[in-house]
């Protein structure tokens, strides 16, 4: 079974995609993008399935020294799965706040996840995602519905990495995925070997427009 774990994460609309690719290009890491949607949950059930799931992905990528997973609905799954996997490294990109919700807003016309009790049942972008997104039914546009969870997203991942401040690192998007030093920085941080560091600054994947 695959060795250890990187867990990716981030708003979304925020290099998540560009992140994954630039894992799995990495020697002995497999990398993959959103594989198995999870609910936004911090309940006992979700939880015991996530760690399960996470089990069962490093059984399965028996050849890989490292497997990581990259989607935003990981960070309230962060607490348990450090607990059960005391090797994980968890990598949060975060972006500008007013880039990150115009972006969301460009790329989600079909729907507003973040306000559930706007889900249209009939659209299957909707059916996908309702649940994966905290809820913010209240607030009283989509936009600033985004702005909320973009606060609230980044408060949560504040405090995880002052409680796991080896194993849980913030990274600016920007700097990180378009320099190599942002990319070595990263690499150093998951403990790769820099000798077997690959960069790719010209990594853009699912641009924003």
């Amino acid at each position: 079974m695959a060795e250890r774990l990187i867990i990716g994460c981030g708003t979304g609309r925020c290099g998540t995609v560009s992140l994954s690719a630039l894992l799995c290009a990495q020697p002995g890491v497999v990398a993959t993008h959103e594989r198995q949607p999870f609910p936004w949950s911090s309940a006992p059930k979700p939880i015991a399935q996530a760690i399960e799931w996470w089990q069962a992905q490093r059984d399965h990528h028996a050849t890989a020294k490292i497997y990581a997973d990259v989607a935003f609905y990981w960070l309230t799954y962060v607490k348990a799965l450090c607990e059960h996997f005391p090797d994980t490294h968890v990598i949060c990109l975060q972006r500008n706040r007013d880039a990150t919700v115009q972006s969301y807003l460009r790329k989600t016309p079909w729907g507003d996840p973040w306000r559930h009790g706007y889900h249209d049942a009939t659209c299957l972008m909707e059916r996908l995602w309702a649940g994966c997104y905290p809820d913010y039914h209240c607030w009283p546009t989509k936009k600033a519905a985004i702005g909320a969870y973009w606060d609230d997203y980044y408060a949560m991942a504040t405090i995880l990495s002052s409680r796991y401040p080896f194993r849980f690192r913030l990274f600016p998007m920007e700097s990180t995925l378009n320099t190599q030093a942002g990319q070595q920085a990263l690499l150093d941080f998951c403990d790769l070997p820099r000798s077997d560091h690959l960069y790719d600054t010209s990594i853009r994947l699912n641009p924003s427009r």
